[in-house]
């Protein structure tokens, strides 16, 4: 218990490693949920979010920028010119609503922002989609995260299991 009441005065590295998990999360696959309610009880509701909602967003822009200014080599060895058309037009068409609901699963917003970015879907689309996809869960998630406690652990648990099944019902 002394243990969590230290981290909870260490607020400037708890908002350092949070953002550097989430970011990471382009590479490595770190518990998004875990990660946000933990900003939240540790940081609270507002600050745990914000840092969150960067974090997320570091990571949407790692994957896409890095696909969208490298991927297309690797693409072009596994896929035909057709297939990267066809990925073209998938994007113009059901991919704004694809990154919309892709919060809901694991590494699914990582993924969808590489596909994003190898056919250069349209930036500004892309991060507008990925903001209203991420920050609302952020703010949703930290702040269940801030209402938790070791005695009271039930809007975390409530969070973690009620938005994801959220998302995949609609």
């Amino acid at each position: 218990m002394e243990s969590l009441q230290a981290a909870h005065n260490a607020n400037m590295y708890i908002m350092v490693l949070g953002f550097g998990l989430l970011c990471g999360d382009s590479v490595l696959a770190v518990p998004t949920t875990a990660t946000v309610l933990l900003a939240g009880y540790f940081l609270g509701a507002v600050p745990g979010a914000l840092v969150a909602s960067a974090g997320m967003m570091g990571a949407g822009l790692i994957c896409y920028t890095g696909a969208r200014y490298g991927g297309e080599k690797f693409f072009y060895k596994i896929a035909s010119r057709e297939e990267a058309e066809r990925l073209r037009q998938w994007f113009d068409s059901s991919g704004g609503l694809a990154i919309l609901a892709a919060r809901s699963l694991p590494m699914l917003p990582e993924i969808l922002s590489c596909l994003a970015g190898m056919p250069r879907f349209r930036f500004s689309r892309y991060l507008l989609l990925f903001a209203l996809a991420n920050v609302p869960f952020a703010f949703l998630v930290a702040y269940a995260g801030s209402q938790s406690s070791l005695e009271q652990p039930w809007p975390a648990i409530a969070a973690a299991i009620g938005l994801p099944v959220a998302g995949w019902i609609v």
